[in-house]
């Protein structure tokens, strides 16, 4: 399968959630599975309907499962222009966030390298990485990832990645 991959990263392609290519990336949209890791790859591959994300992140892994420059069906409208990034877990509290092992830097390394590969400069909320929840119904009608989600960490992360050793 042919498309931007990202690095240090499982390609695990589900050509179902492959919607063609995308001509313009804007930035990254954060979703919490509200489920296990393999639970969500198993429910991508078959049962969601082509709807997926491009990257499932866990606590001990991460996957890639949509060339980056291609539409994955994750945020509705945001589709056009967003690559979309899922989080095993349920976001039921700050403390699981905290306690998921290495998934919020996973996650924020690899936003970090998007955001430098397609020059959008670093981590900003509302500008370039945006909730699944931020464009209301019409990016997917639910609190995607959640009031516990720890962005303050997260975006330090991403920041760190992206001044650290993607943007340079």
């Amino acid at each position: 399968m042919t498309g931007i991959w990202l690095p240090s990263t499982t390609r695990h392609p589900l050509g179902i959630l492959d919607h063609g290519r995308r001509s313009v990336t804007r930035g990254v949209v954060i979703h919490v599975n509200v489920g296990t890791f393999a639970g969500t790859i198993e429910w991508f591959s078959g049962g969601s309907g082509g709807v997926g994300a491009h990257v499932e992140i866990g606590s001990d892994r991460v996957y890639q499962l949509v060339p980056l420059d291609h539409v994955a069906w994750h945020a509705v409208d945001a589709n056009a222009f967003s690559v979309g990034f899922e989080h095993a877990g349920y976001g039921r509290s700050r403390a699981e966030w905290l306690d998921a092992g290495h998934e919020l830097a996973y996650s924020a390394n690899r936003a970090a390298w998007v955001l430098h590969q397609w020059k959008l400069g670093a981590p900003r909320y509302g500008h370039n990485v945006w909730p699944h929840s931020w464009g209301g119904v019409a990016w997917g009608n639910h609190d995607c990832p959640g009031p516990h989600f720890p962005w303050d960490m997260w975006l330090r992360l991403a920041s760190d990645a992206y001044y650290g050793h993607w943007g340079r």
